[in-house]
């Protein structure tokens, strides 16, 4: 039986119409959390541990939601506001609990790939958090260590809607890995050489082998990842026959120009391709052209003129 989407829907009486309301004013509202991207730290980013995607989505949301006051030491985020940057994938309170206890109780280590050399950090990603079925509000706190940025912290900015269109936990962990290292500037990003030992670490793998590492954790994710926005490959160093490093290479797809209309072949085309309007500026060019008192052959003789120097 397929679970019941009540994140939304939950409340009784004036409560789910505050609820409704509250909704509505927040789709209504560019301002509220119904940003498409959000900034998060490089350094939860390069993070070991085994998350699941939709934690790490949502690690993403609350700190995006959080951002503006990140020192705060408490941030509020009404549930609709969070299902909807969740692209509706977490379906009932039972699951978003399960996924909010993930970020409290799994121990990380942050910048493990040393993006900021100057900081490396273990602790929860969430310090705490509160779910108020009666309110329909998410109360949390971030990891101290990540309450206080400076201005030089290297972020990513994650797009929200691609991000919700990955479903795997490797995927996503390669989305904003890629990202991370990506230049709006450039149009690309390239990640430097990982040891391999670190790559097995940000994936949280069980896997040792090689064909398995490659086939899991690299093909299958960017078989997904390149039906996005963007093109990505890899390149590996080895060492005699071993592979010891890889490297990832992001490019942004070139847009498709749009079609060109087709060019006529003959006048008549040419004639029933043009408004009302075009008719009509061709017909007084073609009087202004010719002499006082045109007849009716020659303004139309003139007409198929200016269409054949126009459109031929």
């Amino acid at each position: 039986m397929e679970e019941q989407h009540d994140i939304i829907l939950h409340g009784k009486g004036l409560e789910a119409i505050e609820l409704r309301d509250r909704l509505e004013s927040i789709v209504a509202d560019p301002d509220s959390f119904r940003k498409r991207f959000v900034l998060k730290p490089s350094v939860t980013i390069a993070i070991s541990g085994e998350l699941s995607a939709p934690a790490r989505k949502l690690f993403g949301v609350l700190y995006g939601h959080a951002f503006d006051f990140i020192e705060q030491k408490a941030h509020t985020i009404a549930l609709p506001a969070l299902d909807i940057a969740m692209g509706g994938t977490i379906p009932t309170y039972e699951r978003l609990k399960q996924h909010l206890l993930e970020l409290v109780e799994t121990s990380v280590q942050w910048n493990i790939l040393e993006k900021d050399k100057r900081i490396w950090g273990a602790a929860a990603l969430l310090a705490s958090v509160e779910v108020n079925e009666e309110t329909s509000l998410v109360t949390y706190s971030i990891a101290e260590k990540l309450q206080h940025p400076d201005s030089v912290m290297p972020y990513a900015k994650l797009d929200i809607r691609l991000q919700n269109r990955l479903q795997s936990a490797n995927s996503l962990t390669l989305y904003e890995l890629l990202t991370d290292y990506y230049s709006e500037k450039f149009g690309k990003g390239e990640t430097g050489w990982i040891d391999l030992h670190l790559f097995q670490l940000l994936l949280g793998t069980k896997y040792k082998e090689w064909r398995d590492i490659q086939k899991r954790l690299i093909q299958e994710p960017l078989q997904r990842l390149n039906d996005l926005d963007f093109t990505i490959t890899y390149e590996t160093k080895r060492r005699g026959r071993k592979v010891t490093a890889v490297k990832f290479t992001m490019r942004r797809k070139e847009k498709e120009a749009p079609p060109q209309p087709k060019k006529p072949r003959t006048i008549q085309e040419a004639v029933r391709s043009l408004t009302k309007k075009q008719i009509h500026d061709i017909n007084m060019e073609a009087i202004k052209r010719l002499e006082a008192s045109p007849s009716e052959e020659d303004v139309k003789m003139k007409f198929f003129e200016i269409v054949k120097e126009r459109y031929l």
